[in-house]
C-alpha cells in the first residue's frame, strides 16, 4: 500500500470490530460466531458472519497500518450501556462486549481527538459515518461525539482553505 495517510481516527460501530481484532489477534483465522461476545452476537447468522468479516478486515487494516507507519487512534473512553434503549450511561475505557454496548465516544476521547485535530497540520479528512448512536430513540446524548467533532472539522475547513473534507457513510448527513 502506497499511501500518505498518517492517522486514522476510529469511532462508532466500526471500532467494535477493531477492538475485537486486537483481542482475537492470535486466532483471527479460526474465529467463529461462537467467539462473538454476547452483546454483539445476533440470532441472525448472516449478521454474525458479517461481523466476523468486519473483524478480519479490521485485523488486516491494523496490520497494514503498522507496516506503513499509519497511526490508528482508538477512543480513550466510551459511553456504555447494558441495553441499547438506556438513556443513562457509564463512561468506560473499554466496553466488556459480553455485558455492555458502546454508544458514543466518551469525554476524554472527544477532547483527545479534538486536540489532535486542532494541533495537527491535517489537510485531507475523510469521514465515514457517525461516531455514536446519534439516532437513539430516547435521547440525543449519544450524538455528542459526532456533533462536537463535526463542528471542529467544519470550523477548521472554513478557517483554512487548504483543508478538504469528504463526508459520507452511514447516515452522516443527519448529523
Amino acid at each position: 500500500v502506497n499511501t500518505k495517510i498518517q492517522r486514522i481516527f476510529l469511532g462508532g460501530k466500526m471500532v467494535n470490530a477493531f477492538h475485537l481484532a486486537k483481542q482475537y489477534k492470535n486466532k483471527i483465522e479460526t474465529l467463529t460466531a461462537q467467539d462473538i461476545p454476547a452483546k454483539l452476537s445476533s440470532k441472525d447468522d448472516a449478521v454474525n458472519q458479517n461481523l466476523l468479516k468486519e473483524i478480519s478486515l479490521a485485523h488486516e487494516i491494523l496490520s497494514l497500518a503498522e507496516k506503513n507507519n499509519v497511526l490508528i487512534e482508538f477512543p480513550l473512553d466510551f459511553k456504555i450501556v447494558t441495553e441499547y434503549e438506556q438513556t443513562t450511561y457509564q463512561v468506560s475505557s473499554v466496553p466488556d462486549f459480553n455485558k455492555e454496548l458502546q454508544l458514543d465516544l466518551g469525554p476524554k476521547t472527544i477532547e483527545y481527538f479534538s486536540k489532535l485535530i486542532r494541533e495537527s497540520d491535517i489537510e485531507n479528512i475523510f469521514w465515514n459515518g457517525p461516531l455514536g448512536a446519534y439516532d437513539h430513540p430516547f435521547c440525543d446524548f449519544y450524538a455528542e461525539g459526532s456533533i462536537e467533532l463535526a463542528k471542529l472539522l467544519f470550523s477548521r475547513a472554513l478557517a483554512n482553505d487548504k483543508v478538504s473534507m469528504v463526508i459520507g457513510g452511514g447516515d452522516t448527513a443527519a448529523i
